[in-house]
C-alpha cells in the first residue's frame, strides 16, 4: 500500500466530486494553497485540525480521505476519548508492549513516551502508520470513533 499516493488520489476524488479547486480545498482547510499544493503532489499531509474541517466538508471519515479505507462513513462517539488512553486500551487488547510497537512502526521509543506522557499528538503521518500497524482507524486511534 502506497500511502502518500493513496491520500493524494482520495483526496484528488473528493474534489472532483465536489467540484473543489485548489484554492476552493485551501479555503474550505484554512490553509494557505502551498499547503495544498504540498498534500496534492503527495509531499504532506493535513493536520488533524484540517483533517476535521475536511472530514465535515466532504461527510467522510479522516481514513477516507487518507486513502485507507473505501468507506466513506463517519462514526463518531458522542464521548471522546484521547489518543494516550486509546493506544494503550489497543496494546493491552492485543498484547504489545509499547517498545514492540515502536519497532514495528520503525519509531524510536522516546516518541511513543512524548505522546503517551506528555500527551502529544502525533504528526498524521506517524498516525497512519500506527493505525495500518495495529489494524484500526486513524479516528479511532484519536478517540474520535467507535469502530476501530
Amino acid at each position: 500500500m502506497n500511502i502518500m499516493s493513496n491520500f493524494v488520489g482520495s483526496l484528488k476524488e473528493l474534489m472532483i466530486i465536489n467540484n473543489l479547486s485548489p484554492a476552493g480545498l485551501a479555503r474550505v482547510s484554512g490553509c494557505p494553497e502551498t499547503t495544498v499544493s504540498g498534500w496534492l503532489t503527495g509531499n504532506s499531509v493535513p493536520k488533524k485540525n484540517n483533517l476535521l474541517k475536511l472530514s465535515n466538508h466532504f461527510n467522510c471519515s479522516f481514513d477516507y480521505i487518507l486513502g485507507l479505507t473505501d468507506d466513506r462513513t463517519i462514526y463518531r462517539n458522542d464521548i471522546s476519548s484521547t489518543f494516550d488512553v486509546r493506544i494503550m486500551q489497543i496494546l493491552k487488547e492485543k498484547k504489545i508492549t509499547k517498545n514492540a510497537l515502536a519497532t514495528m512502526c520503525n519509531f524510536h521509543s522516546s516518541r511513543f513516551k512524548s505522546w503517551l506522557v506528555n500527551g502529544n499528538i502525533p504528526q498524521t503521518e506517524n498516525l497512519i502508520v500506527i493505525a495500518i500497524k495495529l489494524e484500526c482507524s486513524v479516528e479511532y486511534l484519536l478517540g474520535l470513533s467507535y469502530i476501530k
